[in-house]
Parts: C-alpha cells; sequence; structure tokens
C-alpha cells in the first residue's frame, strides 16, 4: 500500500516541475512515473485522477489478454485478484501493470509483424519502466531477434529511447544521480528497507519466458 502513495507523490512532483533523481530520490527508472506525471498535469493533480489513468492501464491489460489468449486470459487476470481487502492498485506498485502492458504490446506486435523498430522502441521503454526487468526483456527478445533482418531495427529503437533518456538526465543534470539512486545504490535500498520483492521478480520472468516460447511457437507454425 505504502508503494501506491509513494508512486502517486512521484508522479505527482514531476507533475510540479521537480527532476527525478535531482530533487527527489527513486530507485527505478522514470518512465512510469513520468508517464502518470502527464496525465496528471494535463487532467488535474488530485489523487482520483491518479486511480482513473491506472484503471485505464488495467482495462487495456484485460483487452490485450483477451485478445491474445481468449479464455486462458482469464488466467493471468487472476492475478490482479488482491490477496487483501485492498484493490489491487493499492496492492503493488504502478510498474509492474506498466511492464505487463508493454510485454502484452510486445507479444502483439511480434505476432502481426509491426515494424521492428518500435518493437525495440517498446523494449527501450521497458528498461526505463523497471531497469532489472526490462534488461532481461532487451536481452531475451534481441537473443531471439539475432541473425535475422529485425536484428539492427530493434536495436535502433533501443538505441534511440535511450538517447533521448539520457539527453533528459544530462539536460537537467542529473545523469550521476540517476546510476547512483537506480544501480549503485539499488542494492543498499533492498537491504536498508528489509523488503523482499523477490516474487514479484521471478513472477515477471515466468510470464514473459511463456510468453517468449508462445511467439517462438506460433511463429514455427506459421512457417
Amino acid at each position: 500500500m505504502y508503494d501506491y502513495f509513494w508512486s502517486y507523490g512521484f508522479s505527482l512532483k514531476l507533475a510540479n516541475g521537480l527532476v527525478a533523481y535531482r530533487d527527489f530520490n527513486m530507485v527505478t527508472t522514470p518512465f512510469t512515473q513520468m508517464l502518470f506525471a502527464l496525465f496528471l498535469f494535463i487532467f488535474g493533480k488530485g489523487i482520483h485522477i491518479y486511480i482513473i489513468f491506472y484503471s485505464l492501464i488495467l482495462t487495456l491489460i484485460c483487452y490485450l489478454l483477451d485478445v491474445l489468449y481468449g479464455k486462458k486470459g482469464l488466467v493471468v487476470a487472476l492475478m490482479f485478484i488482491s490477496p487483501n481487502i485492498l484493490p489491487i492498485f493499492m496492492s503493488s506498485c504502478n510498474y509492474n501493470f506498466l511492464l505487463l502492458l508493454l510485454l502484452l504490446i510486445l507479444i502483439l506486435c511480434e505476432r502481426k509483424d509491426v515494424n521492428p523498430l518500435i518493437i525495440g522502441i517498446l523494449l527501450g521503454l521497458s528498461f526505463f519502466t523497471k531497469q532489472n526487468i526490462g534488461i532481461v526483456f532487451i536481452l531475451v527478445d534481441l537473443i531471439y531477434s539475432f541473425r535475422q533482418k529485425t536484428f539492427f531495427k530493434k536495436l535502433l529503437g533501443i538505441f534511440i529511447v535511450f538517447l533521448i533518456f539520457f539527453a533528459y538526465f544530462i539536460l537537467t543534470n542529473s545523469l550521476y544521480d540517476f546510476f547512483d539512486q537506480c544501480f549503485f545504490g539499488l542494492v543498499n535500498f533492498e537491504k536498508e528497507n528489509n523488503y523482499h520483492r523477490g516474487i514479484y521478480f521471478y513472477l515477471t520472468l515466468i510470464i514473459f519466458g511463456v510468453s517468449i516460447v508462445y511467439v517462438i511457437k506460433n511463429k514455427s507454425l506459421e512457417r
């Protein structure tokens, strides 16, 4: 529950013009909070606006699960049931659901043979949504695409996203703070807070692994 209010606070600070890492501490990469901050900046800064945008993301996830897997998608949707009385968006971090949304969009793009440059951009955004999971997304997809014509276009898409974010960090004088908090200080943060999140990491890996196998199997059948 605390992560829910922390995430809203981070997005609100960004919407008010503060710079992440330089003006306040944040141990995750910034895309999720930037996206939520943009919504808050346009439609209002109340927490109810934050919840509405959160709900839109969950709705999109459910829609894509239905499009991609039909009734089988209900199995994944069951993960949205909170183990406590709190609404699901108050029981987990917003970046977890944005990562799942990006994952589903990636799978859809792979199945529809969308321009590899767009897939690369989505992979880059996944890294700046959550660095440790995003790097897994990138590595698995690039390994799968290696020696294919799509490889360099995906790499270009990833590079474009990295270039934009690093340009932002340099222009806002927050590059050192970004590395310090998101990479060098991340282990210390987990130890000091005595908070174990391993289950979310492994659940994401399992979902991603199953999804990649599903994509590969579908492509082999098409051939």
